[in-house]
């Protein structure tokens, strides 16, 4: 894992501040959070932006989408601001990622579980899926 530098930090710290009050976020605020959320130093990696907008403009959902694997909620995020789904649900492992997730994107529903193990009736135009960004320890629930 890498080590932030003090730049880093002040700008993560930066995010954390914005996070936990209460407040709605601004458009910038939220932009400034998922830019500048840095948890890769601690295993995560996020959809980088112009992949999200680019993924966005070939995959673009206006019904129900719903993202496996959702981290803090980027891809989701510019998918909403691009074509307004009628539903979004967002699927992440870690409940910090989620609780950032919510107050960044609010109108989507937050699930707290294993997308591996994720079960659900409901049924969705587009199912988003991809590959986290970086090295990381694989799920014990899928094997292949």
């Amino acid at each position: 894992m890498a080590k932030l530098t003090k730049k880093e930090t002040k700008i993560h710290q930066q995010v954390l501040d914005l996070v936990y009050p209460d407040e709605p976020f601004t458009y910038d605020e939220k932009e400034f959070i998922l830019q500048n959320c840095v948890v890769g130093a601690i295993g995560a990696f996020f959809t980088p932006e112009m992949l999200s907008w680019d993924f966005i403009i070939d995959a673009g959902c206006t019904g129900r989408c719903i993202e496996l694997c959702a981290g803090i909620g980027m891809l989701l995020f510019d998918q909403y601001q691009r074509n307004r789904p009628e539903q979004i649900t967002c699927v992440e492992l870690n409940p910090e990622y989620v609780m950032i997730g919510q107050r960044v994107l609010p109108d989507a529903e937050w699930i707290v579980g294993d997308a591996l193990q994720y079960s659900t009736n409901e049924r969705y135009d587009v199912v988003y899926a991809h590959p986290p960004f970086g090295k990381i320890k694989t799920s014990e629930a899928v094997i292949g």
